[in-house]
C-alpha cells in the first residue's frame, strides 16, 4: 500500500468510511442498518480504502 501518512489515512478516510453513517444514526437515535447491511458496508469500506491507497503503477 502507498500510505504517506498512516495516521491521517486512518482518521480521515477509514474511520469515516466505517463509523460515519452508523455514528450519525446513533447520535440521532434512528434505527441502525440491518446486520447484513452493516457487513456489506464494512466490506465496501475496506475495498474503497485499499483502492485509495493501492501502490501506484509506474
Amino acid at each position: 500500500m502507498n500510505v504517506p501518512d498512516p495516521d491521517e489515512a486512518a482518521e480521515m478516510l477509514f474511520s469515516g468510511l466505517v463509523l460515519g453513517h452508523g455514528h450519525l444514526r446513533a447520535m440521532l437515535d434512528v434505527p441502525q442498518l440491518a446486520p447484513e447491511r452493516r457487513a456489506a458496508r464494512a466490506r465496501e469500506a475496506a475495498r474503497v480504502f485499499a483502492a485509495a491507497y493501492a501502490p501506484r503503477r509506474a
